[in-house]
């Protein structure tokens, strides 16, 4: 009898870790795996797709001027001192990159609409802040009012062409009204040495120069905007209610104010004319001392 052992036919040894559950364990940690690099390769081609289409917008954009931005123009002719209205203007659309800076948004059409213009406008020109009668500058005008002052605005009569043209920032000037006093015209001295804050749009001082004609041109010189206390301001709204301003321009150097300047009536207006020529025949007229308020003359950078 053999004793040799048939080896072949003995059932195979499993080796540990490489049974039926860890070959599953394996297979489904390799889908997982493939499935994420799939994700992102997708991913990535979305993102490339959509990084080309965002350049090629881009690139579009800048060769046609930017994004269009709706501005106002005029459709018709404008004279200067018209006021504005709906049927005056339209909206066009007009490449970013074409856009002025002081143009004239569609968005704010209401706040024009009413405004006098202050230059003659063509048609089809875009409407500018600067051709209005409103105030735009970069400089904020309240930053140039001193603490306890008030900026106030009056406005030389339509009939006044030549309206302040002389006048710059910075200008000091004297007040005169002239109001109807029981049925008797009377010029009255209202304020003496008051501050100009600006001049139609415009709240810095021109310089020369061929620029600085065509800004003063374009700028409404009839609006002048003064400095005052409250009780002055008081006092200016009732006179401009009463009666007709006048502002007389003086040497900024000037601080003199004259006290007690009687009024003067129409009636008395030959009496007066013979004083005066008959004060200048004797020699100037004293000043008065200068009052309590006169200090050195400000500047228009004091009150930042």
């Amino acid at each position: 009898m053999s004793t040799r052992k048939d080896h072949g036919s003995q059932p195979p040894v499993a080796k540990p870790g490489v049974g039926p559950s860890a070959s599953d364990g394996m297979g489904k940690i390799r889908a997982v795996a493939l499935s994420k690099a799939a994700y992102v390769a997708v991913g990535s081609g979305l993102l490339s797709v959509a990084l080309g289409w965002l350049y090629m917008n881009r690139f579009e954009s800048d060769v046609s001027g930017g994004s269009r931005v709706a501005v106002l123009t005029t459709n018709k002719e404008i004279s200067n001192g018209t006021e504005l209205t709906s049927s005056m203007i339209a909206v066009r659309r007009v490449p970013a990159a074409y856009v002025d800076e002081r143009a004239v948004l569609a968005r704010d059409q209401e706040k024009v609409i009413g405004v006098e213009v202050v230059t003659s406008l063509k048609s089809q020109e875009t409407l500018q802040w600067t051709d209005l009668a409103v105030r735009t500058d970069a400089r904020n005008v309240s930053q140039l009012i001193a603490p306890g002052k008030r900026a106030v605005s009056i406005r030389a009569r339509a009939s006044d062409n030549a309206g302040n043209g002389l006048m710059q920032p910075g200008d000091y000037v004297d007040v005169f009204a002239v109001v109807d006093a029981q049925g008797t015209k009377t010029a009255v001295l209202l304020l003496q040495r008051v501050l100009v804050i600006a001049v139609g749009l415009d709240t810095e001082q021109s310089h020369e120069g061929k620029l600085a004609q065509d800004q003063r041109n374009r700028r409404d010189d009839r609006l002048l905007t003064l400095s005052l206390d409250v009780d002055e301001t008081q006092l200016l709204s009732l006179a401009a209610d009463q009666g007709r301003l006048a502002v007389a321009l003086r040497n900024p150097t000037d601080q003199r104010v004259f006290e007690n300047t009687p009024d003067l009536g129409a009636s008395a207006l030959v009496e007066a004319r013979d004083k005066l020529q008959a004060r200048k025949a004797n020699g100037p007229r004293p000043p008065a001392a200068p009052a309590a308020s006169a200090g050195a003359p400000l500047k228009l950078t004091e009150a930042r």
